[in-house]
């Protein structure tokens, strides 16, 4: 069983190294922000990607325990579509964070 899904545990723990790490040590959307907000933006992408990374671990986990009786083909069709969320999770993680620093700081000045 655990031969099938330890693929989806591997991006799970990147994340979850990442951002304990702080890594990656700019934000990606940077030129947009003034310092203050830049630096609220770093941390809150690092929090949500090692919360996103415990959270993959806990839904991987619970998938894998849960469809232990199934046929290794259903099970790794339900593993290549955790691979995708999770993967897809990481681009989406700019949404909430560009929202949050909208919203503790207002509208950009600048405009």
């Amino acid at each position: 069983m655990f031969s099938v899904w330890w693929p989806g545990f591997v991006p799970a723990v990147i994340y979850v190294v990442a951002g304990l790490l702080h890594l990656p040590r700019k934000y990606k959307r940077s030129e947009k922000y003034n310092e203050e907000q830049y630096d609220y933006a770093c941390k809150l992408s690092w929090r949500h990607t090692w919360q996103f990374g415990l959270m993959f671990v806990a839904l991987n986990f619970m998938l894998m325990r849960s469809t232990r009786l199934m046929a290794e083909t259903g099970q790794m069709i339900l593993l290549g579509a955790l691979l995708v969320a999770e993967i897809a999770a990481i681009w989406f993680l700019y949404i909430p964070v560009d929202r949050a620093v909208k919203e503790k700081f207002g509208e950009d000045e600048d405009e």
